[in-house]
């Protein structure tokens, strides 16, 4: 089971995608649950979860610091590529982020 990340517009039209067909994501984004991850810890692994530029700053805070858990280098690099599509988001207009679960 992945979990698959889409850079979307506001009609929730995918722009950009990262494929978590190996579940690599979806394990790391299970480590987030608890009170140090209060936005990460809100990530549904069996629906969509979408956050907006406002909740960005803060995604991305909770975001370096599960990265730093990760031990493949595919998963660092799925991890740098999330990352962008949240500083997009956070630069961006009626752009969103949203994590696809199976």
């Amino acid at each position: 089971m992945g979990i698959d990340v889409w850079l979307t517009d506001e009609n929730e039209t995918p722009l950009n995608a990262i494929a978590d067909e190996k579940g690599e994501l979806a394990r790391i984004v299970a480590l987030a649950s608890g009170g140090s991850y209060p936005l990460l810890s809100g990530i549904d692994p069996y629906a969509d979860t979408t956050f907006n530029s406002l909740q960005m700053e803060r995604f991305i805070s909770e975001w370096d610091r599960l990265a730093e858990l990760a031990a493949s280098p595919r998963l660092v690099d799925t991890m740098v590529r999330v990352r962008q599509f949240a500083e997009t988001v956070q630069k961006t207009p009626h752009l969103y982020l949203r994590f696809v679960g199976d």
